[in-house]
C-alpha cells in the first residue's frame, strides 16, 4: 500500500476520491491512517466482487472506467495489472499496487493454510450414533420376543446399507444402538450437507420402526464419539425419528428430519437491501429464517453455509457484499482447532 503514497497522485482531491478493486476496506482505511491522511473525508468506491473468470478483468476495467466518466478527479487504485494497463492506455489516472515479496510469501503462506485446512476439514473423522427408538407400550413387538428381534435385524440391515453408502466402519454397541465412523466429505456428499439423510426413509419404508441420530465431530475420536452421543440424546429427548449435528458444545444443528421449510415472505426492507448490495432478496429472507430459526445472530461462514444449503465460498461473497453497506460485520473470531486459523464470527443488520 505504499504505492499510495509513493505515486504522483498526491493532490488532495484525487487522493481522497477513489475507486479500487482491492476488497480489503479496514486495511485501505488504516493504510491512510498511517499516511497522517483524515479519513474522514475519503470516499471510495469497491468494485463489486465479481466472480473470477475470463470476464473478470473486463469487468473490472469497466467499473473503473463508468466511475472515472462521471468524476474526473477519481482516481483508480488496482491490484491487478492487467486492469492497469487498459486503464493508463486509456489515460485514466492509476496507481497499480504491485506487492511485495513479504506479500506474496503471506499469500502463498495465507493460501497454503487455507487448502491445509480445507484438506483437514473433508477428511475429518464423523461418528454417527444411530439409536431405534423405543416402542410403544402396546406395540405387539413387546410381546412378541421373536418379532422383536427380526424387526431389529430389519432396521440393522438398513443401518449396514446406509453405511456402505457413506463407506462407513460399524459397530453395533448393543441390539438397538450402532455407531458408523465415516469421513466428514464423504458424509456430506452422500447427505447433501446432512439435508437429505436418506436412512430415516429407509428405515421408515421397510421396518414399523423409527431411529434418534447424533452426528458427532471433532478433534478426535473420543471427542467425535462424545458429540455423536450428545447428539443422540438430543434427539431421543425431541421425541425421536431426528437428527442432530453436534460441531462442539456450543454448535448444535437440529433437529434434521422434522424440519419445515419456511414461507419466503419477502419484505420491500430485503428488496431495498437486495437493491444496494446485489444479494439477491431470497437470500437474504433465507439469511433472516436461519437467524430466526436458530434463535441467534451470530454464526461462522461454515454454518451459514450448512444451513442455506450452499458452499462457504457463495457465503463469503454474500458476507463481502452486506459488509460494503454495513448489513454484516464480525463480531468475533472461532478457533475450531487447536493450531489453526480462527472462522470469522459474523452479525447481521437484517
Amino acid at each position: 500500500m505504499a504505492a499510495v503514497s509513493k505515486s504522483g497522485f498526491c493532490a488532495v482531491d484525487i487522493i481522497y476520491d477513489i475507486t479500487t478493486d482491492f476488497q480489503d476496506k479496514k486495511l485501505l482505511y488504516d493504510t491512510y491512517k498511517e499516511l497522517n491522511l483524515d479519513v474522514a473525508d475519503i470516499h471510495i468506491s469497491f468494485v463489486p466482487p465479481y466472480t473470477f473468470d475470463e470476464t473478470f478483468i473486463t469487468k473490472t476495467v469497466q467499473y473503473h472506467y463508468n466511475q472515472y466518466r462521471f468524476n474526473k478527479n477519481q482516481t483508480c487504485l488496482t491490484i491487478f495489472y492487467d486492469v492497469y494497463k487498459r486503464l493508463y492506455l486509456s489515460n485514466i489516472p492509476v496507481v497499480y499496487l504491485s506487492p511485495t515479496i513479504y506479500d506474496i510469501c503471506n499469500d502463498i503462506r495465507k493460501a497454503q493454510a487455507d487448502f491445509l485446512l480445507q484438506i483437514s476439514r473433508e477428511s475429518q473423522l464423523i461418528i454417527i450414533d444411530v439409536v431405534i427408538d423405543e416402542r410403544d407400550n402396546y406395540s405387539p413387538l413387546n410381546t412378541n420376543e421373536y418379532q422383536l428381534t427380526f424387526e431389529n435385524i430389519n432396521v440393522m440391515k438398513q443401518v449396514y446399507l446406509f453405511a456402505k453408502k457413506i463407506q462407513a466402519s460399524v459397530i453395533s454397541v448393543t441390539e438397538t444402538e450402532f455407531l458408523l465412523f465415516s469421513t466428514r466429505a464423504i458424509v456430506e456428499n452422500q447427505t447433501d450437507k446432512f439435508h437429505k439423510f436418506s436412512l430415516f426413509d429407509d428405515i421408515q419404508k421397510h421396518t414399523v420402526s423409527t431411529v434418534s441420530v447424533g452426528i458427532g465431530f471433532g478433534k478426535t475420536a473420543m471427542e467425535a464419539k462424545y458429540h455423536a452421543r450428545l447428539g443422540v440424546k438430543r434427539a431421543i429427548s425431541g421425541g425421536g425419528n431426528q437428527l442432530f449435528l453436534v460441531y462442539d458444545l456450543e454448535t448444535i444443528r437440529g433437529p434434521i428430519g422434522n424440519e419445515k421449510e419456511y414461507d419466503l415472505n419477502i419484505s420491500n426492507s430485503f428488496l431495498s437491501i437486495s437493491q444496494q448490495t446485489g444479494v439477491s432478496s431470497v437470500t437474504l429472507c433465507k439469511l433472516h429464517n436461519m437467524i430466526v430459526a436458530q434463535g441467534k445472530n451470530e454464526f461462522t461462514t461454515a454454518e451459514i453455509a450448512d444451513a442455506l444449503h450452499v458452499t462457504p465460498r457463495t457465503i463469503d461473497r454474500i458476507v463481502l457484499k452486506l459488509m460494503q453497506f454495513d448489513y454484516c460485520f464480525e463480531s468475533g473470531k472461532k478457533y475450531q482447532q487447536k493450531n489453526g486459523r480462527p472462522s470469522r464470527i459474523l452479525k447481521f443488520k437484517i
